[in-house]
């Protein structure tokens, strides 16, 4: 709710959530535009076996590391 005095204020309020919501907009965007992959993603993830007992979630962490590569980001492996 905006008072008296507030006009400075709103406007770098408007301007924040102006320059936010375009942002929200770019993202949703690139969503929309590499849907396809997201899907591959994840069926790709999902394929990958994990046997629980005992827990050995390794491949998973391989396979997942690998498509995260594959999209361009670096990925570290640690030893649990």
């Amino acid at each position: 709710m905006r008072g008296a005095g507030s006009g400075a204020g709103a406007s770098a309020a408007d301007s924040i959530f102006g320059a936010t919501l375009a942002a929200v907009r770019a993202h949703l965007g690139w969503i929309d535009a590499h849907f396809a992959e997201q899907v591959r993603f994840l069926q790709e993830r999902v394929r990958v076996r994990t046997d629980t007992p005992p827990g050995n979630n390794a491949p998973h962490a391989e396979r997942t590391a690998e498509l995260l590569q594959a999209f361009g980001f670096e990925t570290e492996k640690h030893r649990a």
